[in-house]
């Protein structure tokens, strides 16, 4: 999947599906291994934008993610959770960086980041236009 791929779907997001994502998020963060696990995902994206340098791409396919989030957000007929659209728009931002350089991340990372990117069920089943 490309980042462009990945924001279409996040826009198609329901306020249901952020919801979901959001507590996905909240049950993946609750022990200290997986924090861990997560800060090393991001270091390892982050060096790997570097090395390629890719650091731009990976800002601006962040903030593509992150912005989709809330204009799904925005669209919801019900009023969803600040902190749940924050969490879902920062983690989407991070998926996105790590998608920019996904060939070349550590398969430790790659496999993490594959994990992170099931949890946006509408991302991973959009069609790339």
């Amino acid at each position: 999947m490309d980042t462009g791929t990945f924001a279409r779907g996040l826009r198609e997001m329901s306020p249901t599906d952020i919801h979901a994502v959001a507590a996905g998020l909240e049950a993946w963060h609750q022990t200290v291994q997986h924090e861990v696990a997560a800060w090393r995902l991001t270091m390892s994206i982050d060096r790997t934008l570097r090395r390629m340098r890719c650091a731009r791409a990976g800002s601006a396919a962040a903030q593509r993610a992150q912005r989709a989030v809330l204009c799904a957000a925005s669209h919801a007929a019900g009023k969803l959770p600040e902190a749940e659209v924050t969490l879902v728009a920062r983690t989407a931002g991070d998926v996105a960086r790590g998608l920019v350089v996904r060939e070349a991340l550590p398969t430790d990372a790659a496999d993490l980041l594959e994990g992170w990117v099931a949890l946006f069920p509408t991302a991973v089943t959009a069609t790339p236009g």
